[in-house]
């Protein structure tokens, strides 16, 4: 699992330290590094919390992290995995850490939100056939055939409301 959470807006080497605190990290080991320019933190590490059944202390989670600072921003990128899996599992987090960047791309910056719509079916009208006649492209079909819990060649009845997604 990796999991991209915003890490506060103290200095980078308190942040890397309190991650590790809060993560509860055992033989914890951190170094300075750069991903895409920016300074980083990145916290290789073992997982330690207590066995719900037996009540002992044992390692939980295998940990890679990266706390990487943009400006006066920090943010932690945590990588989780099985204990002893890191071997398995660490170049990918690796990989995914260092392909952080600065979003500028205004298509994606400027993006509006899509909104759910409730649609009334008409007589013999397949979810596909509803679909198209309310404006959705055809590569959304199995999309919305998801949203709605329902196959696209099911048939719908008179009056039957399903949902559309967009803008």
């Amino acid at each position: 699992m990796i999991v991209l959470l915003p890490a506060g807006n103290k200095s980078l080497d308190e942040t890397a330290q309190a991650l590790a605190q809060q993560l509860k990290l055992q033989n914890a080991q951190a170094s300075r590094t750069t991903v895409n320019s920016f300074p980083a933190v990145v916290i290789q590490g073992d997982q330690v919390g207590q066995d719900q059944q037996t009540g002992q202390q044992g390692i939980t989670a295998s940990t890679l992290s990266y706390v990487i600072q943009d400006g006066q921003t920090l943010y932690a990128l945590v990588g989780l995995c099985g204990p002893g899996t890191l071997n398995t599992y660490g170049g990918t987090f690796q990989n995914v850490a260092q392909g952080f960047r600065r979003l500028t791309d205004a298509n994606k910056i400027n993006r509006q939100p899509e909104r759910v719509r409730i649609k009334t079916a008409k007589a013999g009208q397949t979810l596909a056939s509803a679909l198209a006649a309310n404006g959705v492209p055809s590569k959304r079909y199995e999309e919305m055939a998801i949203l709605n819990g329902m196959k696209t060649t099911d048939k719908m009845t008179a009056g039957m409301l399903f949902k559309v997604v967009g803008k």
